[in-house]
């Protein structure tokens, strides 16, 4: 039997957290694919999708916490980003 490496799939997240459903459903797809063992997934937070990872988000109605989201990932999962910004944020999240 031939194995194959695993797919690169990449998310780039430029949107802010919330206004509307493109981030929360980047995220929901990145998380279903991360538990495929052929998917090799990585999320990048960049521009306004930095805001993403800021600690203590005040949650719109009617939106799912983009903050918890992130928080409860694997860590399997690769977050290349800004990293400065994305520690001046407060995320407690490891970021690479």
């Amino acid at each position: 039997m031939e194995t194959t490496s695993p797919r690169n799939i990449l998310f780039i997240i430029n949107d802010g957290p919330y206004g509307n459903g493109r981030v929360y459903n980047a995220l929901r797809l990145a998380l279903n694919l991360v538990k495929r063992p052929e998917a090799a997934v990585r999320v990048f937070l960049t521009g306004d999708g930095v805001v993403c990872a800021k600690k203590g988000q005040k949650t719109p109605d009617g939106f799912y916490n983009v903050e918890r989201m992130l928080n409860r990932w694997p860590d399997e999962v690769r977050w290349p980003s800004e990293g400065t910004v994305v520690r001046l944020a407060g995320s407690s999240r490891r970021f690479c």
